[in-house]
Protein backbone atom coordinates (compact mmCIF):
# COMPACT_ATOMS: atom_id res chain seq x y z
CA UNK A 1 0.00 0.00 0.00
CA UNK A 2 1.16 3.41 -0.87
CA UNK A 3 1.13 6.38 1.74
CA UNK A 4 -1.60 8.32 1.35
CA UNK A 5 -1.16 11.60 -0.12
CA UNK A 6 -3.99 13.83 0.92
CA UNK A 7 -1.85 16.35 2.79
CA UNK A 8 -3.36 16.16 6.46
CA UNK A 9 -2.87 12.36 6.24
CA UNK A 10 0.83 13.31 5.18
CA UNK A 11 1.38 15.84 7.58
CA UNK A 12 0.48 13.68 10.78
CA UNK A 13 2.72 11.00 9.43
CA UNK A 14 5.75 13.02 8.78
CA UNK A 15 5.32 15.00 12.11
CA UNK A 16 5.10 11.29 13.84
CA UNK A 17 8.48 9.77 12.16
CA UNK A 18 10.01 12.77 12.73
CA UNK A 19 9.25 13.00 16.59
CA UNK A 20 9.99 8.95 17.02
CA UNK A 21 13.36 9.76 14.95
CA UNK A 22 14.47 12.72 17.82
CA UNK A 23 13.63 9.88 20.33
CA UNK A 24 15.93 7.21 18.90
CA UNK A 25 18.37 9.17 18.25
CA UNK A 26 18.70 10.49 21.41
CA UNK A 27 19.22 14.42 21.24
CA UNK A 28 21.42 15.36 23.90
CA UNK A 29 23.72 18.43 25.41
CA UNK A 30 26.63 16.54 25.13
CA UNK A 31 25.75 14.46 22.02
CA UNK A 32 23.58 14.79 19.30
CA UNK A 33 21.83 17.92 18.03
CA UNK A 34 19.01 18.69 15.90
CA UNK A 35 17.09 21.31 13.82
CA UNK A 36 13.72 21.01 11.83
CA UNK A 37 13.57 22.73 8.78
CA UNK A 38 9.99 22.78 6.41
CA UNK A 39 10.59 23.53 3.36
CA UNK A 40 8.23 24.01 0.24
CA UNK A 41 8.06 27.74 -1.87
CA UNK A 42 10.22 28.90 1.41
CA UNK A 43 12.89 27.23 3.46
CA UNK A 44 10.96 27.72 7.00
CA UNK A 45 13.28 26.96 10.01
CA UNK A 46 10.84 25.13 12.19
CA UNK A 47 14.20 24.81 14.76
CA UNK A 48 17.21 26.05 15.26
CA UNK A 49 20.21 23.72 16.37
CA UNK A 50 19.60 22.38 19.65
CA UNK A 51 19.90 19.60 22.29
CA UNK A 52 16.59 20.39 23.96
CA UNK A 53 14.46 17.32 22.71
CA UNK A 54 11.26 18.61 24.09
CA UNK A 55 12.01 22.14 21.92
CA UNK A 56 13.09 19.84 18.97
CA UNK A 57 9.74 17.71 18.99
CA UNK A 58 7.66 20.30 19.49
CA UNK A 59 8.65 22.47 16.45
CA UNK A 60 8.08 19.45 14.39
CA UNK A 61 4.60 19.13 15.89
CA UNK A 62 4.00 22.92 13.83
CA UNK A 63 5.11 21.29 10.45
CA UNK A 64 2.65 21.55 8.38
CA UNK A 65 2.31 20.31 4.32
CA UNK A 66 2.15 21.94 1.30
CA UNK A 67 3.45 21.69 -2.61
CA UNK A 68 6.48 23.23 -4.44
CA UNK A 69 9.17 21.46 -2.97
CA UNK A 70 12.52 24.00 -2.49
CA UNK A 71 15.44 20.75 -2.27
CA UNK A 72 18.60 23.15 -3.12
CA UNK A 73 17.38 26.03 -0.90
CA UNK A 74 16.66 22.99 2.02
CA UNK A 75 20.02 21.70 1.73
CA UNK A 76 21.50 25.31 1.72
CA UNK A 77 19.63 26.14 4.71
CA UNK A 78 20.49 22.94 6.71
CA UNK A 79 23.90 23.58 5.46
CA UNK A 80 24.35 26.74 6.91
CA UNK A 81 22.62 25.40 10.34
CA UNK A 82 26.13 23.70 11.43
CA UNK A 83 28.42 26.69 12.08
CA UNK A 84 28.00 26.50 15.14
CA UNK A 85 29.30 23.04 16.23
CA UNK A 86 32.32 23.01 13.89
CA UNK A 87 33.77 19.30 15.43
CA UNK A 88 30.22 18.06 15.40
CA UNK A 89 28.89 15.49 13.01
CA UNK A 90 27.05 16.79 10.59
CA UNK A 91 23.99 15.02 8.99
CA UNK A 92 21.25 15.78 7.14
CA UNK A 93 18.39 13.16 6.63
CA UNK A 94 16.16 14.34 3.93
CA UNK A 95 12.74 13.33 3.78
CA UNK A 96 10.80 14.27 0.78
CA UNK A 97 8.63 12.84 -2.62
CA UNK A 98 11.68 14.21 -4.22
CA UNK A 99 10.24 16.14 -7.03
CA UNK A 100 12.02 19.49 -6.71
CA UNK A 101 9.50 22.06 -8.56
CA UNK A 102 9.21 25.94 -8.43
CA UNK A 103 11.93 26.87 -10.49
CA UNK A 104 14.00 24.45 -8.76
CA UNK A 105 16.39 21.77 -11.09
CA UNK A 106 17.88 18.67 -10.50
CA UNK A 107 21.13 19.98 -11.55
CA UNK A 108 20.87 22.66 -8.47
CA UNK A 109 20.01 20.01 -6.13
CA UNK A 110 23.10 17.62 -7.22
CA UNK A 111 25.13 20.88 -7.47
CA UNK A 112 24.18 21.73 -3.50
CA UNK A 113 24.41 18.13 -2.47
CA UNK A 114 28.09 17.89 -3.56
CA UNK A 115 29.12 21.25 -2.02
CA UNK A 116 27.75 19.51 1.30
CA UNK A 117 29.53 16.32 0.54
CA UNK A 118 32.86 18.14 -0.08
CA UNK A 119 32.37 19.85 3.64
CA UNK A 120 32.23 16.55 4.88
CA UNK A 121 28.23 16.38 5.66
CA UNK A 122 26.78 13.14 5.69
CA UNK A 123 23.70 12.99 3.28
CA UNK A 124 20.53 10.40 3.78
CA UNK A 125 17.47 10.61 1.57
CA UNK A 126 14.20 9.13 2.74
CA UNK A 127 12.33 9.46 -0.71
CA UNK A 128 8.22 9.06 0.06
CA UNK A 129 5.59 7.79 -2.78
CA UNK A 130 5.63 6.29 -5.93
CA UNK A 131 9.05 7.92 -7.35
CA UNK A 132 8.92 9.78 -10.46
CA UNK A 133 12.21 9.57 -12.52
CA UNK A 134 12.62 12.85 -12.24
CA UNK A 135 12.28 12.24 -8.41
CA UNK A 136 14.56 9.26 -8.04
CA UNK A 137 17.32 10.87 -9.96
CA UNK A 138 17.90 13.48 -7.55
CA UNK A 139 16.98 11.41 -4.20
CA UNK A 140 19.58 8.67 -5.22
CA UNK A 141 22.10 10.88 -6.17
CA UNK A 142 21.99 13.12 -2.99
CA UNK A 143 23.41 10.84 -0.21
CA UNK A 144 26.99 11.53 0.44
CA UNK A 145 29.85 10.42 3.19
CA UNK A 146 27.80 6.93 4.44
CA UNK A 147 24.35 8.41 3.87
CA UNK A 148 22.18 6.38 1.76
CA UNK A 149 18.85 6.49 -0.03
CA UNK A 150 15.58 4.67 0.19
CA UNK A 151 11.81 4.69 -0.70
CA UNK A 152 9.20 4.10 1.17
CA UNK A 153 6.20 2.98 -0.45
CA UNK A 154 4.47 2.64 3.25
CA UNK A 155 4.55 3.86 6.34
CA UNK A 156 5.66 0.68 7.66
CA UNK A 157 8.48 1.01 5.71
CA UNK A 158 9.20 4.77 6.53
CA UNK A 159 8.97 4.04 10.23
CA UNK A 160 11.72 0.99 9.36
CA UNK A 161 13.98 3.36 7.54
CA UNK A 162 13.95 6.23 9.90
CA UNK A 163 14.44 3.81 12.64
CA UNK A 164 17.61 2.33 10.91
CA UNK A 165 19.30 5.82 10.22
CA UNK A 166 18.62 6.28 14.24
CA UNK A 167 20.52 3.61 15.27
CA UNK A 168 23.35 4.49 12.80
CA UNK A 169 23.42 8.03 14.05
CA UNK A 170 22.66 7.90 17.59
CA UNK A 171 25.37 8.47 20.45
CA UNK A 172 25.13 7.78 24.43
Amino acid sequence: MNLPWDTTTRANKLRSVAAQFVDQVTISVLGNHGAALQFEQVVTLLSPMTSNQAALKAAIGSYTTGFNTQITKALQAANGLFGGRPLAPKVVVLVSDGEPSAGDTVAAVKNQASIMAAAGVRIYTVMIGDPTPNALDVMSNIPANGGTYANALSEAQLDAMMANIAAIEACD
